[in-house]
């Protein structure tokens, strides 16, 4: 708690080394720092958070037997920030989140190595910043709860310009002892 019991903070640092070898194809590492700061705020049945994540990252990426070596391919410092509100009452519970985020470069070649004659997102990882907004509702009983989530994506800060993704998912899970069944779907739409 900080100053009251209402008002949560919760601060760290991570520190992340990534070295991936793929023989014949390339190599690369990620090494990154990660300082965050979230703020939780509860006040009755109301809830609110917000938090910032920083990233100081380097990273590598080469094809198998690459001339260059030079150590860090791509440096890139950033933000990844979420705030979200939301009411809990009687097994009720709903939320709002809306989030700032960014592709991870593993992430970015996974993408380009589904297209591997148009590679777009790895000619500068500083650019691939995506939103989410997304609206949660839930119904919890002891044993059984019900989920649903409409989820909208946008990327305006990447080689695919004003790319959207839009999705409605539901799910439900019951619970007896230390057994668990989960079911869900999801639905999305690319545009």
């Amino acid at each position: 708690p900080l100053f009251n019991h209402k008002l949560n903070v919760i601060a760290g640092w991570e520190f992340d080394y990534l070295n991936q070898w793929y023989k014949s194809i390339g190599r690369s590492q990620m090494l990154s720092n990660d300082f965050y700061v979230q703020l939780d705020y509860k006040n009755g049945p109301w809830f609110f958070t917000i938090g910032d994540r920083f990233r100081v990252m380097n990273y590598w990426d080469k094809f198998y037997n690459s001339k260059e070596v030079t150590l860090w391919s791509y440096h890139r410092n950033n933000h990844a920030w979420h705030t979200s509100v939301g009411w809990q009452k009687k097994g009720h519970l709903i939320q709002g989140v809306f989030s700032r985020d960014y592709l991870l470069p593993d992430i970015s070649d996974f993408f380009d190595d589904l297209n591997p004659t148009n590679r777009i997102y790895d000619t500068n990882y500083k650019t691939n910043l995506f939103y989410t907004g997304e609206l949660r509702y839930t119904y919890q009983r002891k044993d059984f709860a019900v989920t649903g989530s409409l989820t909208h994506v946008w990327e305006n800060d990447s080689p695919l310009n004003d790319r959207r993704i839009t999705g409605i998912g539901t799910s439900a899970t019951w619970r007896k002892g230390i057994l668990r069944l989960t079911m869900g779907a999801d639905f999305y739409h690319d545009y």
